[in-house]
């Protein structure tokens, strides 16, 4: 037996846009994610999980290119995996924690220019 951290009415709001849980279609035990937008509860579908890995692995790695010795998006491959292991929220704050120190970083680059 799977142990879920997810589970049936289950709600926030996530980067400004409300998401919920709701029971799915598929099986006993199946749960789908809706997002609200446009004024109505939209069902996230697994093909908006691969776009958006898609896209956020391809920028991190031309905003931060292995070749110049930086992590690329491989540091996005590994908060993806954090998520998975941890849960999103997890991975969320150690995300923030790292925008946090590279925002000091700019502020005292700029400081020393």
């Amino acid at each position: 037996m799977v142990t879920r951290r997810w589970k049936a009415g289950m709600a926030g709001d996530c980067g400004g846009i409300p998401w919920r849980i709701v029971p799915g279609r598929k099986g006993p035990g199946d749960l789908r994610l809706e997002l609200f937008a446009n004024g109505q509860w939209l069902a996230v579908k697994m093909d908006l999980g691969f776009l958006m890995a898609d896209f956020f692995f391809e920028n991190e790695e031309l905003l931060h290119p292995p070749a110049k010795g930086n992590l690329g998006g491989s540091m996005y491959t590994g908060h993806c995996l954090m998520a998975i292991a941890h849960g999103w929220e997890t991975a969320r704050q150690w995300l923030a924690v790292q925008r946090e120190r590279a925002a000091a970083r700019r502020e005292a680059a700029e400081a020393g220019t």
